[in-house]
Order: structure tokens, then sequence, then C-alpha cells
């Protein structure tokens, strides 16, 4: 029997070592080739897919594999179109050897690149250890992992059970429901239930880009859901309310298209209920960890000119998030940032502070306040409405009879 899982897949006969690629698939058992093989391949010949990797010329792999052996190979690869693949052989535990913290796959990824905030998830599966796992690495790492709720639930009272009791509530986390829909099926007639994690992802990156950060979150009327045509369940305003309390973006059909329509977080603390503002504070914890002005400033003498150098990169980086409104403009500048050192001039500034401050400057820590008030987000618009006697609002009016 022949394994494959989609067209542009290569079928490999040992017997000749030649390949051809699949063009269409009639049936479980009927192929068309882009072209026959050279000789016929006998019914009961294994066929498997056929893959390549490309090392230095120089590197003999004859010393490290076998024809007939199976390995790991890891490589970029574009998404497109969703996936269609088999995924029977694959392990939770496959997925849980990537959010391993002692690894550290993913930062080492994206290491001295400067991301920023890195956003973790994994489309279709829903297992609440792999779960666990990756929410973990995200409290370790200043991360942010988007759970799944089950395609088979369609409750929104069960998907709250999900999300805060089956994997608990947690800064780090963020979570829709549903957490999937149905779309036309590309590769033929028919629909296809897919993960949303990706369009919401993709939505909440290309909003980030837009608006330089992640101030604003990718929800309401505008954040639409592109070739989603109906989901298990579509929250009335009974579930939405329930979703919203846990803090679950509700997935709902809104001017036509179905949009995510909340803002808030499973966290555990209030602080962080509101997404946005956990997502900007691992976003700069993420970036003044490999900003370059920061690091210039490494290994230099711990003298008072080094601390002036960073507090003017970092007013200057405030007055710019200020201005992006970032951080909230109701207050002025002054009250809305605090960029300080822990060595002051300052008469509140203790001798006791003052030493323990030195002595940490001379084992090579210099220390830097960085407090800010993000901005707040329209949550409710409350309009109050209704008639008003003219007598209350324009005098009393009399008439001679």
């Amino acid at each position: 029997m022949a394994y494959f899982s989609a067209i542009r897949d290569y079928l490999w006969d040992p017997n000749s070592d030649e390949a051809r690629q699949v063009r269409s698939i009639l049936s479980d058992t009927t192929l068309v080739l882009e072209s026959a093989f050279s000789s016929d391949v006998a019914a009961l010949t294994a066929i498997r897919r056929a893959g390549w990797i490309q090392v230095n010329e120089v590197y003999d792999l004859l010393r490290e594999t076998a024809v007939g052996n199976y390995f790991w190979s890891v490589y970029s690869q574009p998404l497109e179109r969703g996936y269609s693949g088999d995924e029977d052989r694959v392990l939770p535990s496959h997925y849980i050897q990537v959010a391993n913290p002692d690894l550290n796959l993913l930062e080492r990824a994206v290491d001295g690149k400067n991301m920023g905030l890195i956003r973790m998830y994994c489309p279709g599966v829903s297992d609440i250890a792999v779960q666990k796992a990756f929410i973990h690495l995200a409290e370790q790492r200043a991360f942010e992992f988007r759970e799944e709720v089950p395609a088979y639930v369609t409750r929104a009272a069960v998907a709250e059970n999900w999300v805060l009791e089956q994997i608990g509530r947690n800064n780090f986390a963020t979570a829709a429901f549903p957490s999937y829909g149905w779309e036309a099926n590309p590769l033929g007639s028919g629909y296809r239930l897919v993960p949303l994690s990706g369009l919401i992802a993709g939505g909440e990156s290309d909003y980030a880009r837009a608006n330089g950060g992640y101030h604003l979150i990718y929800a309401g009327i505008k954040a639409t859901l592109p070739g989603i045509l109906r989901v298990p369940i579509s929250p009335d305003p009974a579930d939405q309310e329930i979703l919203n309390a846990a803090g679950i973006h509700p997935v709902i059909r809104q001017g036509g298209n179905y949009v995510v329509w909340g803002m808030d977080s499973p966290s555990q603390e209030a602080l962080y209920e509101a997404t946005h503002v956990r997502r900007i504070q691992s976003h700069y914890i993420r970036f003044f960890k490999e900003a370059r002005n920061l690091l210039e400033q490494i290994f230099l003498p711990n003298q008072p000119g080094v601390a002036d150098r960073i507090l003017i990169v970092m007013d200057q980086f405030a007055r710019s998030e200020y201005g992006k409104g970032v951080i909230t403009n109701w207050l002025p500048f002054d009250q809305a940032v605090d960029v300080s050192t822990d060595i002051s001039e300052q008469a509140a500034i203790t001798e006791e502070d003052t030493r323990v401050s030195l002595i940490r400057l001379l084992e090579g820590h210099l220390d830097i306040n960085f407090f800010y008030v993000p901005t707040g987000l329209v949550k409710f618009v409350n309009i109050h409405i209704g008639p008003q006697r003219l007598a209350e609002r324009y005098g009393q009016f009399s008439s001679a009879a």
C-alpha cells in the first residue's frame, strides 16, 4: 500500500531506485504520476515518500546512517493553505520535546534577531500535556502560547472549564473559542475543518506590525478570519459573557464575517487580564534583551557616564512608545513613565540603599528602573439615552386661555 499526503509528493521504487511525482489522487488506491516508471512496480512493493537532505560536499553521511534507517530532518518551510498530511505518527512527546526549556530550541532559533515578543501555537493539537509544556516555556522565556479548545467542544461552559480547570490560568496564555472552523477544501469539493490558531496569530502579527506594537489587539469588527465559512458554534451574547469573563476570545459572526471578539486572557493576575498588557511587557523584555544600543554598554567601566547613556536611550525609547500610544496619553509623559537608576542624590535615598547599590555596581550590576503606564482599551461603550421633558429643560411654558 502506498502512503502519501498530497499531490506533489514523490513516490520511490527501491528496486529501480527511481522516484516519480504525484500529479493527482483519484482514490485511496489510484494515483496519477507525472511520468511512468521505467519498469512495472510489483504490487507488494513498499512505496515511501522520498525526501532529500543537503549537506556540505565534504561531509560523508554514510558514516552516520545507512539505507533503510529513519531519522528526523529539521528545516525551514513556509506554511501555505493549511496542512493536509498524516499526523498519525506524531506523538505528544515530539511537541513536548520542542517545548523543553533545557533544550531551548525555540529561543535558540530566534537568538540574536531581536524579534521582540515570540508567540507560539500548535495548530490542531489540543493535548493538555503539550499545551502545559508550551505555557511553561512561555513563562520561562517571556513568550506567549495560544491554547486550543478541542474541536468536539461545542458549549461555552465546557470551553471555560477546559481553559481554566484542565489547563489552568496563566499570564502567558491566550485562547479563542471555538478554536476550529470550516473552510472550502482547496484540494477538492466540500469543506474541511481547520484550526483557527494560524489565522488569528497571522492577523495579530499583521496588526502589531502595522501599528508598531502590541497596544492594539486584533479583535473587533476588523479582526476577520478570511476563508472561514462556518464554525461548530457561534457564541450567543450569554455565551460571550461566559467566555469573556474566563479570558477566552469568542469567535462570532459579525458583518458577514467571523471575527475575534475579546480582549482578555485567562491570566492569574488582574494586572495582566487585558491581553495587550502582557504582550507589551513581554515584548519589552525580549526587545531590551537584544537591543544593540544597550548591548554596547556591556563590559564598559561601570561609571556614571554609562548609566547616563542608558538613561538617554531608555528615555528616547519611552518617548517613541508614548508617541505611538503604547503608553497612555491620558497622563503627561513624566507621570506615565519613570526612567531612573538606583543611585540617586535625592534625600529620600537612605545611606543603606546607597551602600547596597554601590556593592551591586562593584559586582557588575547596573540597575535601571523603567516603569510605565500602558494604554487602556475601550471594552464597553455605555450610551445613556432617554427622552427629557421640555418643561425640565427649557422652563415652564403657559398660555392664556
